[in-house]
């Protein structure tokens, strides 16, 4: 198998309620972050903060903002960031 390829893959279910899975793969290890955008740009929630090995990983985003409030219905964008490399993905929160 070849090395995966870098990026958000998947955001699902979306639109989402209570909570949605992230897809992402690392071509390469390294740091890397995973981090919840409100539709204006301002950080919501870190969903982690670190280093991966080459590959490709799930993480779920429980819809809660970094104080463990439950996060408003509306736009998010899922921003994975790794060196100088950002990829990210549109997720929709419903009520």
């Amino acid at each position: 198998a070849g090395p995966s390829a870098f990026g958000v893959s998947a955001v699902y279910p979306n639109p989402f309620n209570p909570a949605v899975t992230i897809l992402f793969g690392l071509d390469r290890p390294g740091p890397v972050s995973i981090r919840v955008l409100d539709a204006y740009g301002r950080e919501t929630a870190v969903l982690f903060e670190g280093r991966k090995s080459a590959g490709e990983f799930r993480i779920e985003w429980n819809g809660r903002d970094g104080s463990g409030m439950d996060a408003a219905s509306g736009l998010y964008i899922i921003r994975m960031t790794a060196g100088d490399r950002t990829s990210s993905k549109k997720a929709l929160k419903i009520q």
